[in-house]
């Protein structure tokens, strides 16, 4: 397995301790990563925006000149979606803000050494999962796959479950969205009854409603679910 790795930090001795970190961690692992780092935001966002480089994950200082580690995080829910943000702060008066935004890790610096390990397992158990768990459906006399991931979010109409995904196709299956549930894993949760969302698609909650990353469509949380919806999303954005 081998994992493409940002790290940003306007700070050099931490960019470059915590360079150190991923790479030793990598070694206990037993994956490769490959780690790149800047110094200054405006280059990061360069390469992602200008060059469409990809990141499996990409761990972010928060208070950086001119664009914050909140304001990264925006830019690769819009670019590079499927790209996990852990963010790197001294400051815990940010927990809530990154709540609100999908992301996959916050750690604050002074634990830096007992939870980034624990970080990067995540991204490397969700990396792994998402190779493996897909959706079988019956068209016509054979079945297709999809990989999980890139199921966005299923609505109901009528008798059938109307799968959107990330291409913005749409896939037609004749079943109750009760059943489809049961046939996905726990990323996949109920925002209203008639409504699965993929917390991995998610960019941030919004009030009443989640914003989805990509395309920021807007989709309404009902009342009696808000709860269920924030405990999955805290769950897989922070983690243990």
């Amino acid at each position: 397995m081998v994992l493409n790795c940002a790290i940003c930090d306007d700070n050099r001795i931490i960019t470059k301790e915590v360079k150190e970190k991923v790479l030793k961690i990598a070694r206990e692992m037993r994956i490769q990563i490959c780690v790149e780092t800047y110094l200054n935001p405006k280059y990061l966002i360069s390469d992602v925006q200008d060059e469409k480089v990809h990141y499996d994950f990409v761990i972010l200082d928060i208070e950086m000149p001119e664009y914050s580690g909140m304001d990264l995080a925006r830019i690769f829910g819009n670019e590079d979606p499927d790209c996990k943000i852990i963010f790197l702060t001294a400051y815990d008066s940010y927990a809530i803000d990154a709540y609100e935004l999908s992301v996959f890790r916050y750690i604050p610096k002074r634990e830096m050494d007992n939870r980034l390990k624990n970080a990067i397992a995540g991204v490397v158990e969700l990396f792994r999962k998402n190779q493996k768990r897909v959706y079988f459906y019956k068209k016509g006399n054979h079945y297709e796959n999809i990989p999980f991931k890139n199921i966005v979010y299923i609505v109901k109409n009528g008798k059938y479950a109307i799968f959107h995904l990330e291409n913005e196709k749409t896939i037609h299956v004749r079943k109750p969205l009760a059943v489809v549930i049961e046939e996905l894993d726990d990323d996949f949760i109920y925002i209203d009854k008639g409504c699965i969302v993929n917390v991995q698609h998610i960019f941030r909650v919004d009030h009443d409603a989640v914003i989805l990353t990509g395309s920021f469509k807007r989709l309404p949380i009902s009342g009696p679910k808000m709860q269920l919806v924030k405990t999955a999303l805290a769950k897989f954005w922070i983690g243990d």
